[in-house]
């Protein structure tokens, strides 16, 4: 099982059975876990960098009291 969990103020942390490949397809390396940039500053994309600190990065999102429905 895979989850991602938005980090107030900072990144996505994806935890469990993933893989992140480029556009071509080209996988980066294999990893259980890892923190995606969500506030686009980071100097090595797609990761995070804790640039978000320096540029004030504020999203703290949460879930609906009920869930959507299709």
């Amino acid at each position: 099982m895979t989850t991602i969990t938005l980090d107030d103020d900072g990144p996505l942390r994806v935890a469990g059975d993933f893989e992140i490949v480029d556009e071509a397809g080209v996988p980066f390396r294999q990893r259980k876990s890892c923190l995606l940039c969500r506030c686009g500053h980071t100097r090595r994309p797609p990761f995070c960098d804790a640039s978000h600190g320096e540029a004030g990065f504020s999203s703290c999102p949460r879930a609906p009291l009920q869930a959507p429905t299709c």
